[in-house]
């Protein structure tokens, strides 16, 4: 545990809902007499029996509580669940340039570029991903003002359910846009290897995306591209939204954006829209996730956006899609938006209070105490990036599986090769050379690998 007087935290008083009715100057003396504390994970930040005169405010991270605090003496321990960057890689990662990090791998490509898996060179164990975006292709499809719009977004979305940008670098040619690492694939790969979730799994995840969803919405921000692909799973398990340069900012919008089977009838008739194709959308994933299958879907492109104006109404459900999640879908699907849920007085609000939501804990949800239906096997640092060195060995045209098992020190190496099993699906666009998969390793790559393989 390192502590050390913090300078006056009024912004981080007022983020604490109860405390905002409070005076002006009562916030600046609660502020200035605030100190930083940094725990590691496991460090006890109040122990059982230890005397209640300490306010606390977690900033980062998260905390487990071992009993419920009733008396003025402690009767809890409260832990630290995970650990957050130190203060000192915070200060490298703020003055930080583009060689202060090792690429490790290219974990997907992009429209506009790709993502690579980076980590900080003064400290091995911070991983991030990083968006590598080419000016001269955003520039072409007239992309500038989205992507700058995305990374003012991103750098104020300090949301749970939203992959969270650090920070912007750029030289001639590229931007790169460097964000949280989440190593839990995506649900498109979820979705691939199940076929389908059933109604309690698909409910925790929607339930991620209507809080992301809430959050960017409240911020005048329409997200335009809701897809399996673009929701990945923390450490945890907890689905997390992809920012991608198809965001809008403002109340209404008359740009052709999204994905084919995805899209509102407003955007393929371009009348103009507003946040409600999001929840046209969520509509749609929701269907998907459930039957694994789009609702909107054909031989060719024309078939598909001719059954998408024609709207849910004409399409048939499968069995296994309760009548409550059917409700659900056809209220977030109408073809008027004015009239989908999400959109109408009570906001978001109206799908948390829907039937098919009835007894799920959204409170629990947000403070992340509920268990999530599948927790990925990232267990430690070797494991994530043996994980993601996996996707440099296949070929472009796998999408599958990565498994691994307890092995001696005399398959450390070996492992690389045979990692390319059935377990964890992650869905990706898979990089390596032709020829001689050794040879596209970077020596920094074969070092990393090395490194976290010695005893």
């Amino acid at each position: 545990m390192i502590t050390k007087p913090f300078a006056p935290l009024y912004l981080c008083v007022c983020s604490v809902p109860f405390l905002q009715s409070l005076p002006e100057d009562a916030i600046m003396k609660m502020s200035d007499l605030m100190e930083e504390t940094h725990y590691n994970e496991g460090d006890y930040i109040i122990r059982q029996g230890a005397t209640g005169d300490t306010f606390y405010i977690i900033s980062k991270g998260q905390v487990k509580f071992c009993a419920l605090c009733l008396e003025d003496v402690q009767t809890v321990n409260v832990v630290a669940a995970v650990d957050v960057l130190s203060d000192k890689d915070c200060a490298v990662l703020s003055s930080s340039t583009l060689s202060d990090f090792n690429i490790i791998c290219t974990l997907a490509p992009g429209e506009f570029g790709h993502v690579d898996l980076v980590q900080l060179k003064s400290n091995i164990k911070c991983l991030f991903a990083m968006k590598v975006l080419k000016k001269k292709l955003i520039l072409n499809n007239g992309q500038q003002e989205h992507v700058l719009r995305e990374g003012r977004i991103l750098m104020e979305a300090y949301c749970p359910f939203i992959v969270r940008l650090h920070k912007i670098f750029r030289d001639p040619e590229c931007l790169y846009i460097l964000t949280e690492a989440c190593l839990g694939g995506d649900l498109c790969s979820l979705l691939k290897d199940k076929g389908y979730l059933d109604e309690c799994s698909t409910r925790f995840y929607i339930a991620c995306v209507v809080e992301a969803l809430t959050f960017l919405h409240g911020r005048g921000v329409i997200y335009r591209d809701i897809k399996p692909e673009n929701i990945v799973l923390d450490e945890h398990g907890y689905a997390k939204l992809v920012f991608t340069i198809k965001v809008e900012v403002g109340k209404k919008t008359w740009t052709f954006c999204g994905t084919l089977g995805y899209i509102a009838p407003e955007i393929i008739l371009n009348k103009g829209h507003s946040v409600s194709t999001d929840f046209w959308s969520l509509g749609v994933f929701l269907f998907e996730l459930l039957s694994g299958g789009l609702p909107f879907s054909g031989s060719d492109p024309l078939k598909i956006l001719t059954a998408t104006i024609c709207g849910i109404d004409q399409i048939d459900f499968p069995k296994n899609i309760s009548k409550s999640a059917s409700s659900l879908i056809k209220k977030l699907c109408r073809s008027n938006p004015s009239e989908r849920l999400g959109s109408l007085r009570n906001g978001a609000k109206d799908i948390q209070m829907h039937k098919w939501f009835e007894g799920f804990n959204w409170d629990g949800l947000c403070k992340r105490t509920l268990n999530p239906p599948v927790i990925p096997k990232v267990r430690n640092l070797k494991f994530g990036l043996l994980l993601l060195l996996g996707y440099h060995f296949c070929n472009n045209s796998m999408r599958g599986c990565i498994t691994f098992f307890p092995v001696s020190l005399s398959f450390r190496l070996i492992i690389l090769w045979t990692a390319v099993h059935v377990v964890i699906t992650l869905r990706t666009q898979w990089s390596c050379a032709q020829t001689g998969m050794i040879s596209e390793l970077s020596a920094v790559s074969w070092g990393t690998i090395l490194h976290h393989f010695q005893v």
